[in-house]
């Protein structure tokens, strides 16, 4: 696994969406930052075509893994003390600590093992819509499955 900082930081009111999520999928992924796209600069995204988690399940897909994201009505300690036995690093997200959204940091066993944002404070509380995610991705063979929630029209 690599350890990356994420490129850009959110910042509210000037257009500029972070871009933790990515970051934190390459790191587990053990690809550069910049092999992952930043799907919420993409035209697709901007344009209402898509939505973010349907490029970036595409992109995943196009790679052979898929991304289960799960949400639990807790904290994120709450997250971290009923995952100790997830011995494959994985993805929390909970409320930014700076902004009114979500931040992506890295956890294995129990414990939050990389921050994209560096040594700022960690994130703790549930995100805007009162949970905590778990993002686990995982290989996938789709064959011949058609991804669906991507208008290219």
């Amino acid at each position: 696994m690599k350890y990356h900082l994420q490129k850009f930081k959110h910042k509210d009111g000037n257009n500029i969406h972070g871009d933790c999520w990515r970051t934190a999928i390459a790191c587990i992924l053990d690809l550069e930052r910049d092999e992952v796209p930043h799907v919420y600069e993409s035209e697709l995204y901007k344009t209402g075509k898509a939505s973010a988690e349907a490029l970036m399940g595409k992109w995943l897909l196009d790679r052979g893994y898929t991304l289960v994201e799960i949400p639990y009505a807790c904290n994120v300690d709450e997250l971290l003390d009923s995952t100790v036995m997830v011995m494959s690093p994985y993805l929390i997200s909970a409320q930014s600590p700076r902004y009114d959204t979500n931040h992506v940091v890295i956890a294995q066993g129990g414990v939050i093992i990389h921050d994209p944002a560096g040594d700022v404070e960690p994130i703790t509380e549930a995100g805007p819509d009162n949970h905590t995610w778990l993002g686990l991705i995982m290989p996938f063979n789709y064959g011949s499955f058609k991804f669906q929630g991507i208008n290219n029209e």
